[in-house]
């Protein structure tokens, strides 16, 4: 209750906090700075549940201010958190260059892979936003590398056509979204590798599309042997935009809106409710270019 309670005027304190934070800095406990930290981040928080952004961008840059100079040492768990928090709120406000400097910073010293993966997949994103595609997409590479995942620098038309079919036989068990629904649900750890390939391919699209149909039937593969997650379902619809750009044969449109429809529907019964921010890439690739094709 008492946290209820400083969550409805947490605006009101670290506003009231401003007015002499700068002044009397210098004079401030240890044990004053991090209260003070600890109210800038959970303000910095709300402020990104209210969407605003700038605000965000502002109470949290306070808060990692106010932590000591070795604070990755000294206080790690709380910097990954705020300077995660920054960039995410950096980057919705459209300050890209903030975003990928404490993305880079938490790249820099994060101690596992795992604490790395989120920032790395918004970095990724960032750097499609400003049109840095070749870094996006030998980044994307970097993280599958770490993931164990094996990727060709280049893939020869005839072996693209050989793994959309044997791609095509893994998948030929889907018949509608209840053969999805029933699947097991992937570890993490694969789900990751899964998220990355569904980003990579996405570059790939404008600046390397030889691979595209690779990296799509990967993503694929990998949900077919180890399980499904949300991600998932964005290879899948990949995967049937795959069909109906290369094959126009009405074979290949067929599977294409069963594999489409399928994964669609599926989303929505399994992933709606907990993934709702995957829903305009979805639909943009599914009614962009598949659904002209099927519906």
């Amino acid at each position: 209750e008492g946290k209820n309670d400083l969550d409805e005027i947490i605006f009101s304190i670290v506003d009231q906090i401003n007015h002499g934070i700068l002044e009397n800095f210098p004079s401030l406990t240890e044990n004053i700075r991090n209260d003070h930290a600890r109210l800038y981040e959970m303000a910095g928080a709300k402020a990104v549940v209210c969407s605003d952004h700038a605000a965000a961008r502002s109470y949290v840059s306070i808060s990692l201010s106010l932590m000591p100079m070795d604070r990755w040492t000294s206080e790690y768990e709380p910097s990954l958190r705020r300077s995660m928090l920054l960039a995410k709120s950096a980057n919705s406000f459209g300050d890209l260059e903030m975003a990928q400097a404490s993305l880079r910073e938490i790249l820099a010293n994060a101690r596992c892979i795992q604490d790395k993966l989120p920032a790395f997949f918004l970095l990724v994103t960032t750097l499609i936003a400003r049109g840095e595609f070749s870094e996006s997409y030998s980044t994307c590479h970097d993280v599958l590398t770490l993931l164990g995942e094996q990727i060709p620098d280049s893939l020869e038309p005839k072996h693209a056509a050989s793994i959309i079919a044997a791609t095509s036989r893994a998948v030929s068990c889907i018949i509608s979204d209840a053969d999805l629904l029933k699947m097991k649900e992937i570890n993490s750890e694969r789900a990751n590798a899964i998220k990355f390939y569904n980003l990579m391919a996405t570059v790939s699209y404008f600046i390397k599309p030889e691979m595209f149909a690779f990296l799509v039937c990967r993503s694929v593969q990998l949900t077919m042997r180890e399980g499904i997650c949300n991600d998932s379902i964005l290879g899948f619809v990949h995967y049937s935009a795959t069909l109906v750009s290369g094959n126009k044969l009405v074979k290949g449109i067929r599977d294409a809106s069963r594999i489409g429809k399928s994964a669609m529907s599926c989303w929505k019964k399994r992933f709606h409710a907990m993934h709702t921010h995957s829903l305009p890439h979805l639909y943009d690739v599914y009614h962009g270019w598949v659904a002209f094709y099927t519906e």
